[in-house]
């Protein structure tokens, strides 16, 4: 009975598709728990490492250029504005401050391990790796633009609107829609 059940786990993890899917979530785990580690490690307080915080913060130096990079397309478009520490103000506008939540990393981690998991060429690994973060990033620096542009008021038409779970379902439908190009484009070459 043992050697059935040894025969039937091994049978299924020759299969591609398990392979991927474990491959994607054992990535996915860990890109997401090395980010949380990673964050409390640059955090005054508990194992706060000094070196990690002032040579190697990924997560500030992220953080800084999203919102650096929405400050000057504010500027470009008129609206006076200015960035210091973790906040952007527009004047006559709002004041975001983009905390840990609002840099994406976790969307970005779940392109990463969907990308790296997925059996494909390496240069196309690389080209869709640099293309959907470059494209993650710009959608972000979109949408603090809007939030910072938007209306005092959160509601529109009496509903109240999150933008963090906007963004969210926004960004993951559009990656949903690179998924399935990647897949077909995949599927498309090797038929050929």
């Amino acid at each position: 009975m043992r050697d059935h059940n040894t025969l039937r786990l091994k049978k299924i993890f020759r299969n591609d598709t398990t392979k991927f899917i474990v491959r994607f979530l054992l990535l996915y785990g860990l890109l997401y728990t090395f980010n949380f580690v990673y964050t409390g490690l640059t955090v005054k307080g508990g194992n706060y490492s000094p070196f990690l915080d002032h040579h190697l913060d990924y997560i500030s130096g992220l953080r800084n250029l999203i919102l650096n990079t929405a400050s000057y397309f504010l500027s470009i478009i008129g609206y006076d504005n200015y960035v210091y520490g973790h906040y952007l103000q527009v004047m006559e506008h709002n004041t975001i401050r983009m905390v840990y939540s609002c840099i994406g990393l976790n969307i970005i981690a779940m392109w990463w391990a969907f990308i790296i998991s997925f059996p494909q060429t390496q240069i196309r690994k690389l080209i869709y790796l640099v293309t959907g973060t470059i494209f993650i990033f710009l959608l972000n620096v979109i949408r603090i633009m809007l939030v910072a542009l938007a209306p005092k008021d959160p509601a529109i038409f009496n509903i109240p609107i999150d933008h963090h779970d906007v963004f969210n379902v926004i960004t993951y439908g559009i990656i949903i829609l690179f998924i399935f190009r990647v897949i077909n484009k995949s599927t498309t070459n090797t038929t050929s």
